[in-house]
């Protein structure tokens, strides 16, 4: 069956695709990023099943991605289950 020709996407539907791409991708990509600094690069990583010894926890820490606390703002107060 042969394909059916579409229409161009216009600026607007392209920054709209774009900025879905972002923020569908933008998790993946920090978790692979947080994966690369703990374990596969050689400067700061300690390798795979290697136990990594980070210490105690600060606002400053940027290793592990953490819920932007603008979220809160937004949405209002995430329910305790």
């Amino acid at each position: 069956m042969p394909a059916i020709a579409q229409e161009a996407p216009t600026p607007p539907d392209v920054e709209e695709m774009a900025k879905e791409a972002y923020i569908f991708t933008y998790p993946l990509v920090m978790m692979y990023r947080t994966m690369y600094l703990q374990a596969i690069d050689d400067e700061t990583g300690v390798g795979f099943g290697n136990w990594l010894h980070l210490g105690m926890s600060s606002p400053d820490d940027t290793d592990i991605v953490t819920p932007n606390c603008q979220a809160n703002k937004l949405m209002g107060p995430f329910p305790i289950l």
